[in-house]
Parts: C-alpha cells; sequence; structure tokens
C-alpha cells in the first residue's frame, strides 16, 4: 500500500511521482519498463490518471494505493469468416468461438471483461455484440440504424459503448438494449470532401476513438478519395472540430493525455502511397508518408510513440514503421510482415506489438528487436487484433 500526498497545484503529478519513486523498489527491473506499464488501484478500482478519476474515487490526502503491473498475453483477434480468437502469447493455447458475419473490429474494455465485436452482415449493414470474456456469452446486441456498423470506441472506464454509421452516433449503456441509447450527430457532413462525394452515399465510418477528456473522435473513408475526421463533447453533443482528409481515413487513436489524435490515411488505389497525421485541435502537427496506405495504427502506453501497420490489400509487401512525437521522425520499421498488415496493438507494457496480415497471420513482435516472438496462421484474413488488459498484482 502506497500512502498519497495530493499534489495541492497539480494532483494529477502524485500519481507519476509514485510510480517513479516506487517502481523500481517494488518490481524487479522497474526502472527499465514504461511507467504507464503500471497502474495505481484504490479499494479495487483502477485509476485512469485523469482528474475524474481522482474525484470519481474520492483520491484524498493519505488515501492508500496499490501499485500493479501490467501483463501483456492475451490477444484478440478477428477473421473474415466470423472467428474470435483468444490468443495466449506465452502458452500458444487458443479459444475460439463463431459468430454469424466478419469480424470488422472489436475492442475490450477497460477493465478486459468485456470484448465488443463488429460483426458484417450480407445488407452491408451490421451489428456490435458484447461478449463476456469469461464466459464467452452475449450480454448485449446492437443492431446499426443504416450503414454499416464497424467504428465503435470504449468509454475510458468501460461503461459505455459508443458505435456509429457515419451520421449518427449512439452512446450505448452496455447492460441495457440499444432503445436506451443518446444519439449524437457526428458533424461529418461539415467535411467538404464529404458533401461532394454524396454525404453516406459513399462514405462510411471506419473508426472511433473516445479520448480521457470525453471527446469521441470519427472517421470516414471510402474506396474514392472523400473521408475525414470530426471531433464531439460526448457531455454536449457539439462538434469541436472537422478535418478533411481527402483521402480514406483508416484508424484514429487518440494518445494517452488525450492531447493529440492520430490518423492512418490511405487510398485503396493500387500504387498509391499512405500517411499518418498527428492533429491537435483540429490542426496538422505531423504528418509521416509511407509508401503503402497506411491501414491501422496504436499507440505506445506513454502516448509519445506510435506503430503504424501499412500495405496495399493482400500486397506481399507489409512493414509496421514506428514514430516519435518528439523528434517528429521515424524511429524503426519491423520488415518482417508476411504481408499487408490491416491491424497493429501496442501491448499494456509497451514491449510488444500484435500484427494481423492478409494471409490469416497474427504475429507477436518485440518492440525493441523487431523479432518475432509468437505466430499464428489461419485460413482467413484476418481483419483486426487488440490486447487484452491483464493487471497482475
Amino acid at each position: 500500500g502506497l500512502c498519497a500526498e495530493l499534489d495541492p497545484v497539480d494532483p494529477l503529478a502524485t500519481v507519476g511521482a509514485l510510480k517513479l519513486q516506487d517502481t523500481a523498489a517494488l518490481f524487479k527491473g522497474g526502472a527499465d519498463r514504461s511507467l504507464s506499464s503500471y497502474r495505481l488501484v484504490h479499494k479495487g478500482n483502477v485509476l485512469h490518471e485523469d482528474a475524474m478519476s481522482l474525484a470519481k474515487f474520492a483520491i484524498s490526502n493519505n488515501a492508500t494505493l496499490t501499485l500493479v503491473t501490467v501483463a501483456a498475453t492475451t490477444v484478440a483477434a478477428g477473421g473474415l469468416d466470423g472467428s474470435v480468437r483468444l490468443l495466449n502469447s506465452a502458452t500458444q493455447e487458443e479459444q475460439i468461438w463463431m459468430c454469424d458475419g466478419p469480424i470488422l473490429n472489436l475492442a475490450f474494455s477497460s477493465s478486459g471483461s468485456k470484448l465488443a465485436v463488429a460483426i458484417g452482415e450480407a445488407d452491408r449493414t451490421g451489428q456490435v455484440v458484447v461478449f463476456a470474456c469469461d464466459s464467452r456469452n452475449p450480454e448485449a446486441t446492437f443492431k446499426s440504424l443504416e450503414g454499416s456498423a464497424v467504428a465503435m470506441a470504449w468509454a475510458p472506464d468501460g461503461n459505455q459503448l459508443a458505435t456509429t454509421d457515419a451520421s449518427t452516433v449512439r452512446i450505448l449503456e452496455t447492460d441495457i438494449d440499444s432503445t436506451h441509447a443518446r444519439t449524437l450527430d457526428t458533424g461529418q457532413k461539415q467535411i467538404g470532401s464529404i458533401r461532394l462525394a454524396g454525404g453516406n452515399g459513399y462514405a462510411t465510418a471506419t473508426s472511433m476513438a473516445w479520448s480521457c477528456q470525453g471527446y469521441l473522435a470519427v472517421s470516414t473513408g471510402s474506396y474514392g478519395a472523400c473521408g475525414g475526421i470530426s471531433v464531439l463533447c460526448i457531455d454536449t453533443g457539439q462538434v469541436l472540430w472537422v478535418w478533411d482528409a481527402w483521402r480514406a481515413v483508416r484508424c484514429i487513436r487518440w494518445n494517452a493525455d488525450g492531447s493529440v489524435l492520430a490518423a492512418a490515411i490511405g487510398s485503396s488505389v493500387q500504387g498509391d502511397p499512405g500517411s499518418v497525421v498527428i492533429l491537435a485541435n483540429g490542426q496538422t502537427q505531423t504528418c509521416w508518408h509511407v509508401a503503402t496506405p497506411a491501414n491501422g495504427l496504436s499507440w505506445n502506453p506513454d502516448g509519445d510513440r506510435v506503430a503504424v501497420s501499412t500495405g496495399h490489400f493482400k500486397g506481399a509487401v507489409g512493414m509496421i514503421h514506428l514514430f516519435s512525437l518528439e523528434s517528429g521522425k521515424e524511429t524503426g520499421v519491423c520488415e518482417n510482415i508476411s504481408c499487408s498488415s490491416r491491424s497493429v496493438d501496442w501491448s499494456p507494457d509497451g514491449e510488444q506489438l500484435a500484427v494481423a496480415t492478409d494471409d490469416g497471420g497474427v504475429q507477436i513482435l518485440n518492440i525493441k528487436t523487431g523479432t518475432e516472438l509468437a505466430r499464428w496462421e489461419f485460413p482467413t484474413m484476418m481483419q483486426v487484433v487488440a490486447w487484452a488488459p491483464e493487471l497482475l498484482r
């Protein structure tokens, strides 16, 4: 137990100070690991290291906190054959269950107890099903209002789930049915290229990201040159800013403190390059160019480096590019990817990358050396991978 004495000027500084002071002493090699690979727990509640967590869980002077370390062993992977697989990178064990359509997206809640899965359907609509990870039983199902329900994002506390069909966001309480959902306008029609392309007739929602400040980012894209990003305030529904990419935005992610948003961009025309854009308040801060479309991305736990998966659809060449927010430069490339990659996810301990490839592979890579630590091969294209949040005392 660690006794917290909150900094009167910056209470959040207390969290970082406790980690810095105690990780090396409490855990062997702790000083060599990212501080974001540890969590502080108060009476069973995991702090998200923001002001809302401190207030929500009534953290005061001399509160007793428990320091825990994050494990990274379980990866969820979704395939176009409708399979959802839980893969253990340490033991190579595999659990599988089948859904009624191709898996287009999946995401764990912050506790790791629930897995939301976006499932495509023949009429090009879809549904999001929330499964209990321990039993693999569905707890809730949310049908798309119109269009494809590919994009979704959990709230930081894991109690709400956002989905969208490009025009309407639905904020869902995961323990009740979708008739109680709160709806918001995405603001996508404020984006010039979306209007020129015919609104939602051509662009579809591709990704969502929910920041710790309560801002929800929505991206769209299509096979043509239209797509963009809109950012909403969850509480008020106000559109805070929009950004026109003039290309398909395939994936968006906030960094750890929600200060910047990263976007992976690329069209589907063979030979076209891609780009990775860092945005703050709707303004481009940094732009990196890659030789092939950027399909997916993921921040490291500290929020200062980003991994980007690239490649043309079923292309023979796939790479993972690593970029540094501090230096503004590319810091590494993982070239031992078997095929074009759809998705990449940085592990909670900051030491590994999970990669899904078009040839049915799921790879675990060491982030420092780029060497392959584990690999699975499946008879279907793998669309998405996600690490499960795991806390070990």
